[in-house]
């Protein structure tokens, strides 16, 4: 079964130059807790050109550190790395801004098309027993369908 984070970080290694980064330089490790051993990664960044090794020796701006599974919604987008630092399932240290930089790097939330939304809301209405029109005549006269 593949690993998100493993992922994450080899697909983050094949980048190469982020646009967004162009004018940042800086790096970060992350120290990540399973089953009793840590998991290092760095993630060096020299003006957008992203460089991510698995050992994660060498001084660093900032080390994020917390339990393994906690990383695994923030790699794929479902929440951000400022909310589980608030929440304390994150910790920083060095350079706080390094965790906004995290952020630039991560994939951003799945989206949903607002047409399939109210296409769903139709379908929905229309395979009611009265039509998806019990609402509307309980609506009027007040009462509930």
């Amino acid at each position: 079964m593949p690993d998100p984070i493993d992922d994450f970080f080899a697909a983050l290694g094949r980048s190469g130059h982020v646009p967004l980064l162009a004018r940042f330089t800086g790096s970060m490790r992350f120290e990540l807790r399973a089953n009793g051993e840590t998991q290092r990664w760095r993630v060096g960044i020299d003006n957008g050109n992203i460089r991510v090794t698995r050992d994660g020796e060498g001084s660093v701006d900032a080390v994020i550190s917390g339990e393994r599974a906690l990383l695994v919604p923030i790699v794929r987008g479902r929440m951000r790395p400022l909310c589980a630092f608030l929440r304390n399932e994150i910790a920083v240290t060095g350079e706080f801004r390094m965790l906004l930089v995290l952020e630039r790097l991560l994939p951003g939330p799945s989206g949903r098309d607002p047409r399939d939304l109210v296409a769903g809301r139709r379908e929905r209405e229309s395979s009611s027993p009265d039509g998806g029109e019990g609402r509307d005549r309980a609506a009027v006269s007040g009462r509930r369908p």
